[in-house]
């Protein structure tokens, strides 16, 4: 799917650095099946990791019984800021 990414550096006033402005600016969700079909698979397809771990220990991620992205992650309802200011 096409995307980007970018890099933009601001003044540290204007820096969006805690997770309410995180949760402001950035969402995602999957596509609705029924109004986006095509959208909606290639989603599935090519933007979702796994199945790994005890799921599909055979996938390409796991490396000594373990997925090497960390996944599959904990489902959180908050948006977490870590110590590096990573979201």
């Amino acid at each position: 799917l096409p995307h980007a990414h970018f890099l933009i550096i601001l003044k540290s006033n204007y820096k969006i650095n805690n997770p309410d402005q995180y949760d402001h600016i950035i969402s995602a969700e999957i596509p609705d099946k029924d109004k986006y079909p095509v959208l909606h698979d290639l989603v599935i397809k090519h933007m979702m990791h796994g199945p790994c771990g005890v799921l599909n220990s055979k996938n390409s991620c796991m490396q000594d019984g373990n997925c090497k992205y960390h996944y599959p992650c904990p489902f959180s309802k908050v948006t977490l800021q870590g110590e590096d200011s990573y979201p």
